[in-house]
């Protein structure tokens, strides 16, 4: 049975293009000066995307679509759902309020919106980030996503809003 679609939390948009689930951040209401975008996104014409990036203002953060997701497949009960289809992003943060935009490239080099959302950077780095970053990186270099590990029972759901 199908749930009915939910609208995205205030100051979040999604595109309706894409099916879009993010891993990390885990928690958004952290304010840290760097922010790891990671998860997985398919668009709903099945059309690959080669690139992805985060912007925020006049900067932009690039990524790559550089993780085999097979678990993906089977989450949207799509056969023909790209594999590849997961990524990660790091950004910067300045400090305040500040707005947050993740595009994805068609493969005519084309960027799309697939989600935006408001972000808060601290005045300082803490102690607290820095631990928070180096357990990030340490799941990077061991090829692990919380969601992989997880049965995609953690990250941030976005599927429901974008239908």
């Amino acid at each position: 049975m199908r749930r009915s679609p939910t609208p995205p939390p205030a100051g979040q948009q999604v595109s309706k293009k894409f099916h879009l689930w993010l891993d990390e951040p885990l928690d958004w209401n952290l304010k840290v000066r760097r922010l790891r975008l990671s998860g997985w996104c398919v668009a709903k014409d099945g059309a690959p995307r080669t690139r992805v990036r985060g912007q925020i203002g006049a900067a932009t953060f690039y990524g790559q679509f550089d993780r085999d997701r097979p678990d993906v497949v089977q989450f949207l009960n799509v056969p023909e759902a790209l594999r590849w289809c997961g990524f990660a992003v790091d950004v910067v943060v300045p400090f305040g309020r500040k707005r947050l935009e993740l595009e994805v490239a068609t493969a005519d080099g084309e960027w799309q919106k697939a989600y935006a959302r408001t972000v808060v950077g601290p005045l300082r780095i803490g102690p607290a980030e820095r631990e928070l970053w180096q357990k990030s990186m340490k799941r990077t270099r061991n090829g692990a996503t919380p969601s992989s590990s997880a049965g995609l029972t953690t990250g941030t759901s976005l599927l429901d809003c974008c239908e």
